[in-house]
């Protein structure tokens, strides 16, 4: 099972304009439902993106939800931006790896005909 730390989303992030947005929807969805509404923070849950961050990524993870594509300056903007939330990111990447070997060993343990 791979386990996700700083410098593998840091890695993955530098190499994967889609790992950037992906990444953007997965902190925006931290995010509680009036901190999406209003593009700020109102929760000191560290969770969601910080009150500096939160206009401006808020808005650019709306813009990639709705199917708009990020454009290189966008990208490079939110590649730098997003490093600050590594943390979140890897328990985001690590717990679906664990429900993905999970899953698999489910699938394994299945009766024969």
């Amino acid at each position: 099972m791979k386990t996700w730390d700083k410098k593998a989303i840091q890695d993955l992030l530098a190499q994967s304009d889609k790992a950037v947005e992906r990444a953007l929807l997965a902190v925006y969805g931290n995010q509680t439902q009036d901190e999406k509404l209003r593009a700020g923070t109102r929760h000191k849950n560290g969770l969601g993106f910080n009150k500096a961050d939160a206009p401006k990524l808020s808005e650019l993870a709306r813009h990639v939800r709705w199917g708009g594509r990020l454009s290189e300056l966008g990208i490079a903007y939110c590649r730098k931006a997003l490093i600050r939330y590594w943390r979140q990111l890897a328990d985001i990447a690590n717990e679906r790896e664990s429900q993905r070997v999970q899953h698999s060993l489910f699938d394994e343990e299945k009766p024969s005909p």
